[in-house]
């Protein structure tokens, strides 16, 4: 097989060109922010950078100040002129808007933006504040006129210029932004709040990514609303669904819904956004309650309608036909179909939904993910790499890529590309600005670094691993460790000679030459397979805990002491199909001569019980008195006691591993960070045993206890 090229296409100005001119504003944007960076004084870039943003209603002020920066390099540009001309005029500064379009018409006779400014300010200076609202000229004519009503206050005659244009247009929702904000300038705020649901309406058939951008429009005007008139239902409602698109503000978004319903327990709009809530988390018995509740109030509602229909098709567990759906509504579905468990349905679901939208971001990415679920590792980093050259500049799309990398053995690329990782806000990891740069590999040498943790407690630990890499090129250099605070005292132990801090949110930064994320160091100094340790043993434990953990164990009784973990604390849709159940590990359980200690810290009251009701008090060990969640240094002097770990993919076996305790993992084929190898190459003494999607976890289970029963001289059991 040829080898894929992970390398997408190179930024550069004509692709945010073509994205803008496809309708992708926030694509255009994201591209020329990118490239700024890189070119800070390329008035080209700056100039079309300032033209994007232009395009949102709210942030004119920013658009000015990038396009003044524009135009101080190149002064005689006349697209950047007519620009700031436009920008200009629909801040209320007509003179200023004259004179920059005068002087871009001297140089192009025929600009047709700024040929429009001025036929705009022509009409302006002949209406007067007091005459009729002009009401001839073209679609584009009309809404500049509309904006720039609304940039001198005169609300009034935006509403009916607007209201023309709206008209005129061949896409309307181009003027509901401007129309949003004149309705409420003039005290229409619920008309404004009406253009807010066209807005939403006329939207559903966008992509996700295209959809996500005007909304971003409905959000903007529903919190000027909500300082206007506090404790609205409806406007909370409306600015509560608009922050559940992104999710940085998901949380934010179901705050605001919550008030929506204290205040009015009848807001239609309250049950949209609550049902679409419960659809995004996958709850969709709920949605299909909030939704249909929505749809008896609000039955012209069409998006509630849609969203509706779409719940009842993943809670109908049927054969689905696809066939008449728009890509929008099949990527939709397809991925609630993904968070629903049922895999073959998705599958063919967003395989139709990329053949009818061959630029959908969004429904190659699920469609992917899919197709790494279901073992076509390969096909899966395809998809993302056919993604990326889509859509070069979205950091997500860069990030899944070298996951999807790594999981197939391209270790330097994967690194490489997951640096992207940390231009866009992850679940697990804060949001941080820090006022120096990241160290990228520069000499430490009489040097200060500030090193950081990212994610879960497991790739924390996973990912410290490196920390004897880096202090042993960083010898001579002053090495801050911000950890977990959980981890702080075995970080201590195990390296006495830097800093370890816990993690503080709110922490300065002084007398720092560098920081460095902790997710980033693989890419500096683990390359390749042959880079990682030959022992994960590092972490050191405390020696009079992990005694004491001996000879409880020793009371137990003979035979090998076996630490069980069997899936992840994490929730997620997105674990569920790669991880194990208490019950798949009954051959281990039934055991006589095997002492099982539970180490799940999740959900193990039930499941244990239960095991003992199927084997006896004997079948799994819980010692209550350990708080497996907080106390670190405990459990990890009692995995240091055990003779092995064994369980599904969850952090148990990392933990185990950094202590030197041999594991066996049943898991999935997609496993990113094992880079396709059948053992932790982080912790070599964790071995992975895969099954094949679709299969159950008996055979993979039987094996692992197999390999018990030769690593510890146990008496064979014949099935």
């Amino acid at each position: 097989m040829t080898e894929i090229d992970l390398t997408p296409p190179a930024l550069n100005l004509h692709l945010a060109e073509r994205a803008l001119a496809t309708g992708h504003r926030a694509r255009a944007e994201a591209i020329c922010s990118q490239l700024c960076k890189l070119e800070p004084c390329n008035p080209d870039v700056l100039g079309f950078l300032g033209r994007c943003i232009l395009r949102r209603e709210g942030y004119l002020e920013h658009a000015s100040e990038t396009l003044v920066t524009a135009l101080a390099l190149a002064p005689d540009a006349p697209d950047i002129l007519a620009d700031l001309a436009e920008a200009c005029l629909r801040k209320g500064e007509p003179g200023k808007a004259v004179d920059a379009a005068r002087k871009a018409l001297h140089h192009v006779p025929d600009h047709e933006t700024a040929l429009r400014v001025r036929m705009v300010t022509d009409i302006l200076e002949a209406n007067g504040p007091t005459q009729p609202v002009w009401e001839g000229g073209d679609a584009a004519t009309l809404l500049l006129l509309g904006q720039s009503f609304n940039g001198l206050g005169r609300f009034s005659d935006s509403v009916a210029t607007l209201m023309w244009a709206v008209k005129s247009l061949a896409y309307p929702l181009d003027a509901f932004p401007a129309l949003m904000r004149g309705l409420a300038g003039v005290g229409q705020l619920d008309d404004a709040l009406q253009v807010c649901r066209w807005l939403r309406r006329d939207t559903l058939d966008f992509s996700p990514e295209q959809r996500r951008e005007h909304l971003e429009e409905t959000e903007f005007l529903a919190r000027a609303l909500d300082e206007m008139r506090p404790d609205h239902a409806p406007t909370l409602a409306i600015l509560g669904t608009a922050l559940l698109e992104k999710t940085r503000t998901f949380d934010q978004g179901i705050e605001k819904l919550n008030r929506a319903q204290k205040i009015d327990a009848n807001c239609a709009d309250y049950f949209l956004g609550a049902g679409l809530t419960r659809f995004k988390l996958g709850d969709f018995i709920a949605a299909e309650q909030y939704l249909s509740i929505g749809c008896e109030l609000a039955p012209e509602n069409l998006e509630l309608r849609r969203l509706l229909t779409t719940c009842t098709i993943v809670l109908a567990d049927r054969v689905i036909n696809v066939d008449d759906l728009s890509a929008a509504d099949l990527t939709g579905l397809g991925h609630a179909l993904l968070v629903a468990g049922r895999i073959a349905d998705a599958d063919k679901v967003l395989a139709v939904a990329v053949e009818k939208d061959h630029g959908a971001i969004d429904a190659r990415i699920h469609f992917a993910t899919v197709l790494g679920i279901t073992d076509r590792l390969q096909e899966a980093l395809a998809t993302f790499v056919d993604a990326a050259a889509l859509a070069p500049e979205d950091a997500e799309v860069r990030s899944q890529m070298a996951v999807a990398a790594l999981a197939v053995g391209r270790i330097q690329e994967g690194w490489e590309y997951y640096e992207s990782r940390l231009q866009y806000w992850r679940r697990d990891s804060a949001a941080r600005d820090f006022p120096m740069p990241q160290w990228a590999g520069e000499p430490l040498t009489g040097r200060s670094a500030f090193i950081w943790r990212e994610e879960g407690i497991g790739d924390e630990l996973r990912f410290s691993t490196c920390l004897g890499d880096f202090l042993d090129y960083a010898q001579d250099c002053r090495v801050t460790f911000e950890c977990s605070a959980r981890l702080e005292t075995l970080y201590k132990r195990t390296f006495p000679h830097i800093d370890v801090v816990p993690e503080d949110l709110t922490r300065t930064f002084e007398g720092y030459d560098y920081h460095v994320p902790l997710l980033s160091l693989p890419r500096h100094f683990r390359g390749s397979v042959a880079e990682y340790p030959a022992s994960g043993e590092f972490l050191v434990p405390d020696p009079k805990r992990v005694e004491a953990w001996q000879e409880r164990l020793a009371a137990i009784g003979d035979g090998p002491k076996i630490g069980i973990g069997w899936k992840s604390g994490n929730k997620s849709w997105v674990k569920s199909p790669l991880t194990t159940e208490l019950t798949d590990w009954d051959p281990l359980l039934a055991r006589k001569d095997i002492h099982v200690i539970n180490l799940q810290r999740t959900d193990w009251q039930m499941a244990t019980a239960a095991a003992h009701a199927r084997h006896g008090a004997e079948a799994i060990t819980v010692f209550d008195d350990l708080d497996l969640t907080n106390d670190l240094e405990g459990v990890t002097a009692l995995l240091s006691a055990l003779d092995c770990v064994v369980g599904g993919r969850c952090w148990i076996s990392t933990f185990a591993g950094a202590v030197g305790t041999p594991g066996h993992v049943a898991s999935r084929l997609l496993n990113p960070y094992v880079f396709g190898l059948d053992y932790d190459p982080w912790t070599p003494t964790t071995t992975f045993h895969y099954a094949r999607h679709g299969e159950d976890w008996s055979g993979t289970v039987h094996h692992i206890v197999k390999i018990l029963e030769k690593q510890f001289s146990l008496e064979e059991v014949v099935e």
